[in-house]
């Protein structure tokens, strides 16, 4: 709750109601009923909702440095998740560990050799050509370009925000049976769009992303299939909003880029 009343309250501390900043706009969150009814809560399958929540806990821990999945193996550091910022080799990892079936309170994980990777591509960059154009459905039509490739795409009008990245997933069937926007198998291109704000112009970006199979596996139950792969991959936009109830095409808003 808190995190929704800071898109358009400061929480900072203050001594009366004057000190609360407000400014006017449009405020997106999830649609919670996912969260607590699942699959039968009419907003799309349970799977979507966790894939999401899980993105979301990923920031909130310290993400450890490494260059090769073998430093993942030797480091000593108790990291949750491990990311690789190395420039077109971005990479995101995390090392699966087990508990002894006696230890009731999961006090004392035992690390395995299992890991699982995500890693962007190489992203496609457009700047928007002309202004956007509000249509009579509430959503916003946007063209753009990079001189070589140029196109559209629409965006519900409340998953866009000054400053803000609104990421997009433009399938239109579950990305657990993608086939519009599939680059492999567990392979999805996903869309973002950073909108204007701070004298930067409105950005829209075409990557792919990639799951990768998990390694070191010892039989098929520690395996996660192509669907789940992908739809890892595209967790940054589901349970975002829906563009309607037929088409599995979401928007996830970011304030703040």
């Amino acid at each position: 709750m808190v995190a929704m009343i800071s898109l358009t309250y400061s929480v900072v501390d203050g001594t009366s109601w004057n000190n609360t900043y407000t400014r006017p706009g449009v405020a997106s969150a999830s649609n919670l009923k996912c969260y607590a009814f699942g699959p039968k809560g009419g907003c799309g399958e349970g799977n979507q909702a966790r894939a999401h929540a899980y993105g979301d806990m990923a920031l909130a821990f310290p993400c450890g440095a490494y260059n090769d999945t073998s430093q993942i193996l030797t480091s000593r550091q108790n990291s949750r998740y491990y990311c690789r910022r190395t420039r077109h080799q971005q990479e995101f990892a995390y090392r699966f560990n087990e508990y002894n079936i006696n230890d009731t309170q999961q006090a004392y994980p035992r690390f395995t050799q299992r890991i699982i990777t995500a890693s962007a591509g190489q992203c496609f960059n457009y700047t928007m050509v002309g202004d956007p154009r509000d249509l009579p459905d509430g959503n916003v039509f946007y063209e753009y370009s990079n001189g070589t490739f140029s196109s559209n795409i629409t965006i519900p009008g409340q998953s866009g925000a000054w400053d803000g990245t609104t990421y997009i997933y433009r399938g239109t069937k579950p990305p657990e049976e993608a086939e519009l926007y599939a680059c492999g198998p567990r392979c999805l291109w996903m869309w973002a769009h950073k909108s204007s704000g701070h004298g930067e112009p409105s950005t829209f970006y075409q990557c792919p992303i990639t799951v990768n199979p998990v390694s070191n596996t010892s039989n098929d139950t520690q395996q996660i299939s192509d669907g789940i792969a992908r739809l890892a991959a595209a967790s940054i936009a589901t349970q975002g909003r829906p563009i309607n109830a037929n088409v599995s095409r979401e928007y996830q808003l970011y304030a703040f880029g």
